[in-house]
C-alpha cells in the first residue's frame, strides 16, 4: 500500500479504527465485513478537499448530485448480504464513487457493478485500478440487459417519484387477497397431506373473502387443531370436516382489512393521477360483497 493510500493525520490507520468501533458499537458485529471497511481506505473515495472528513460516519458529495454512502450504511448492508451465503458473484447497481464496490470485492469472487454517469464510473475504474482490486467488472450504461429488478411495499404513496421515472420502478403491480378460486386452491393445497373427510369447500370459500394466502393457511392448522382436540375429548380419531374449517375461518379476521381500511383514504383523497385505479375497483367489488 502506497504512503497515499495509508493515509496521515485525519486519513491515518489509527483514524480508520476509530471509525470500525464507531460501526461495531452502532450493531455491526460481523467480523468479515468490519475487515473489509478497514481495509479501504475511503479518503481515496473522495474529493481531496474532502479527505480530511472520510472517516466520519456519514455520506459526503462525490458529484453529479451524488453522495458517498455512509460507512455504516455500508456496513450494514455488507452483512446482511453476507447473511445469504457465499458471495460468489455480487451484481451492483450503482457504482457511484466506488466505495461500496470496492468493500464487497474484499469479499466477493467476482463483483459487477453498473454506473450511469460517464463521470463516476471513470473515477471508479481509476480507484480499482489503483487499489489492484481485479475482481471488479464495470460497465457505463443505465440499466442491465436480462436484469428485473423487484422490490415489495405496503405504503406505495411513500415511494419517492424520482424512483417511479422510466427505466427505475415504473411498473406497479396490486397483489390482492385471492379470489374465490384462488381461495379454493391454496385451501386444498395446506389440506393435501392432513386426513380430511368430503368437504363442501364453497361455504369455506365464501367465508374466508378478504383473507391472504398466509390466512388460509393458519385457518387449516386450527382446523386441524380443532378435530386434534375432538379426537382427544371422544377417543374418536376423525379427520377435518368442514364444521372445522368453518368455525376456525369465523374466529379469524383478515389480517389484510387494517391495511384496506388505511389505503381507502389514499384512494380516496390522493388518487389524482389514477395511480390507484385497481385498487378502488377492488374496494368498491368488495364493498357491494359485504353488503
Amino acid at each position: 500500500m502506497t504512503e497515499a493510500q495509508r493515509g496521515a493525520g485525519m486519513t491515518s490507520a489509527r483514524t480508520r479504527e476509530r471509525l470500525i468501533g464507531r460501526v461495531r458499537e452502532q450493531g455491526v458485529r460481523d467480523a468479515r465485513t468490519l475487515e473489509a471497511l478497514a481495509a479501504v481506505p475511503r479518503h481515496l473515495f473522495v474529493d481531496e478537499a474532502l479527505a480530511t472528513r472520510a472517516y466520519e460516519d456519514t455520506a459526503l458529495p462525490i458529484g453529479h448530485g451524488q453522495t458517498i454512502s455512509q460507512p455504516y450504511i455500508v456496513a450494514r448492508m455488507t452483512a446482511a448480504l453476507r447473511t445469504t451465503g457465499p458471495l460468489d458473484k455480487v451484481l451492483e447497481i450503482g457504482t457511484g464513487s466506488g466505495y461500496q464496490a470496492a468493500v464487497l470485492a474484499q469479499l466477493a469472487g467476482c463483483l459487477y457493478t453498473v454506473e450511469r454517469v460517464g463521470g463516476l464510473l471513470r473515477g471508479a475504474r481509476r480507484r480499482f485500478q489503483t487499489l489492484r482490486l481485479t475482481n471488479i467488472v464495470s460497465r457505463h450504461s443505465d440499466g442491465y440487459e436480462g436484469v428485473y429488478v423487484l422490490a415489495a411495499t405496503n405504503q406505495p404513496w411513500d415511494v419517492d417519484p424520482a424512483l417511479r421515472r422510466p427505466g427505475r420502478f415504473d411498473k406497479s403491480i396490486l397483489v390482492l387477497p385471492p379470489d374465490a378460486r384462488a381461495r379454493e386452491s391454496v385451501l386444498l393445497y395446506h389440506l393435501r397431506e392432513r386426513p380430511v373427510e368430503e368437504i363442501d369447500m364453497a361455504p369455506v370459500v365464501a367465508a374466508t373473502d378478504g383473507f391472504s394466502g398466509a390466512d388460509l393457511r393458519l385457518v387449516c392448522e386450527e382446523a386441524a387443531q380443532l378435530a386434534m382436540a375432538d379426537a382427544v375429548r371422544t377417543g374418536v380419531v376423525r379427520p377435518i370436516g368442514t364444521a372445522d374449517l368453518m368455525s376456525s375461518a369465523r374466529a379469524m379476521r383478515p389480517s389484510p382489512v387494517p391495511w384496506l381500511d388505511m389505503a381507502r383514504n389514499f384512494v380516496t383523497f390522493a388518487n389524482g393521477a389514477g395511480d390507484y385505479d385497481e385498487l378502488a375497483d377492488y374496494l368498491r367489488e368488495r364493498g357491494k360483497r359485504r353488503r
